[in-house]
């Protein structure tokens, strides 16, 4: 068992420190840093100093879909997002119950109050997260090295939906390991939701407000699932307040931090074993205005996570989820324009769609991808997982 720092140990506020002490510890040797800060918010548990969860009190009383339509409005009053954008409503595609749009209306008082305390607690875990991003911006300045440092925040995937504590298989070690969990151990008082001892996720309906203008959830290869932000700060290059809407990819990051420190991309053999170069592409030439995009038609990316496969090529996407998450079938979309992915192309662009369908089996063999079994579910499947290693 391993002992915490502290007694008010949280760790976006430790993991903060830390790097600042890392930072500090070699500051003065003349030699770049590279730093990398993975917070462990907003994965579940959703825990936060108390503060910044009541900061959120009385915020999300109108629920899901309340939320889902004024992020929507917001987006398009700051010019993030096309006026035209709709929502999907219902989820419709996925036949597994706990990822469809939940009816707020049809909760009672009490399951109200602790599903608004549940997203309460994930605001204020992300705040409190906002706040250390920001203790560290201003070490850079206070150090002098903020005009010399470029800071790349992002996302790994989308949001989550599932509630491992309502799986018969997790109950028994949820209960072990937490004091409260369930809305009956909380006996009409979610005041403590968020601290030490306390769990909480936020389920599907929180998770797709989170998601907008996206549809659906982590694993899906959506754009709720995939679709995530890219936020980088480079003063000198990179305008205050600038958007660039176009496509990039994870894969991307490395050669652009490369070039940035006018580094080789490393190739042949070290050590005798040969190096694999990174495959992605410089998003520096965008950031500082002499391209208009980082990945042209001719450079399609493609992807397979759990069942869920898409390719990505200029404006368009291809993708199919496999039951239960969808339909199976693969559909095409404008994801400039379609963000919410309601408007299937593939009739309208068959020839589109077997180019990309060709680079996805070709993408396929290059990776060795392994299909799924018929009728796989990840959810269900770290059910599986949990009872075979009598553990989570």
């Amino acid at each position: 068992m391993v002992s915490l720092p502290s007694d008010d140990y949280f760790s976006s506020d430790f993991y903060t420190q830390t790097m600042i002490d890392y930072i500090d510890s070699n500051l003065d040797d003349g030699k770049p840093f590279l730093a990398w800060v993975g917070y462990q918010a907003v994965h579940y548990p959703h825990q936060a100093p108390k503060s910044f969860i009541d900061k959120y009190d009385g915020v999300y009383d109108d629920g899901f879909e309340a939320l889902r339509v004024s992020r929507l409005e917001k987006q398009k009053e700051l010019g993030l997002i096309s006026a035209n954008v709709e929502l999907d409503p219902e989820f419709a595609k996925t036949t597994y119950e706990p990822w469809r749009m939940p009816d707020w209306e049809a909760l009672n008082e009490e399951e109200q109050a602790f599903n608004a305390r549940r997203m309460q607690t994930y605001a204020g875990m992300l705040d409190n997260m906002d706040v250390n991003i920001g203790r560290l911006l201003q070490h850079l300045e206070d150090k002098g090295i903020t005009d010399n440092t470029i800071v790349i925040f992002m996302a790994d995937n989308g949001p989550d939906p599932n509630q491992l504590p309502l799986s018969e298989a997790y109950r028994d070690w949820y209960k072990a390991n937490y004091d409260k969990v369930y809305i009956e151990d909380f006996e009409g008082d979610f005041s403590d939701m968020g601290q030490k001892g306390v769990y909480a996720d936020y389920g599907p309906g929180w998770a797709a407000a989170a998601a907008v203008p996206g549809s659906y959830f982590k694993t899906f290869s959506t754009e709720g699932g995939l679709r995530v932000p890219l936020i980088v700060r480079f003063p000198g290059v990179v305008a205050p307040g600038a958007q660039i809407d176009k496509f990039a990819y994870v894969r991307d990051i490395l050669p652009t931090l490369l070039e940035v420190a006018g580094v080789k991309t490393p190739c042949g053999t070290y050590d005798g074993r040969e190096i694999y170069a990174p495959d992605g592409f410089s998003m520096l030439p965008v950031f500082k205005g002499e391209a208009d995009t980082v990945r042209g038609e001719d450079n399609p990316v493609g992807y397979e996570l759990a069942g869920s496969s898409a390719v990505f090529q200029g404006r368009f996407k291809l993708m199919q989820n496999l039951d239960p998450k969808g339909t199976g079938e693969w559909e095409l979309y404008d994801i400039e324009t379609d963000l919410s992915e309601l408007h299937d192309l593939a009739g309208e662009m068959p020839d589109r769609v077997a180019e990309m369908r060709s680079f996805f089996d070709a993408y396929a063999k290059e990776v060795n991808l392994v299909p799924v079994p018929e009728g796989y579910n990840p959810l269900e499947q770290t059910v599986i997982n949990a009872k075979r290693n009598a553990g989570h």
